[in-house]
């Protein structure tokens, strides 16, 4: 049985920041009954938003190999 990650207001969360546009560290701001975060700020950018359920994984593994011109 696995068990979802408490949080509390103050904690560190990764999540995906909708004003830089990147999976960003963010500070709880407030959770729900279940512990879990529901608002969120980011540390980068000091934006407030809805937590949106972690980073966003695939998005890093679906862009474009930048390689050098020696590949």
């Amino acid at each position: 049985m696995t068990f979802a990650r408490q949080y509390r207001a103050g904690q560190s969360v990764e999540d995906h920041c909708r004003s830089c546009h990147e999976d960003r560290i963010h500070t709880v701001i407030v959770v729900d009954g279940n512990a879990q975060p529901l608002r969120v700020t980011c540390d980068f950018c000091r934006s407030d938003h809805n937590y949106r359920g972690g980073p966003r994984l695939g998005a890093a593994a679906a862009a474009p190999h930048q390689g050098g011109a020696d590949e």
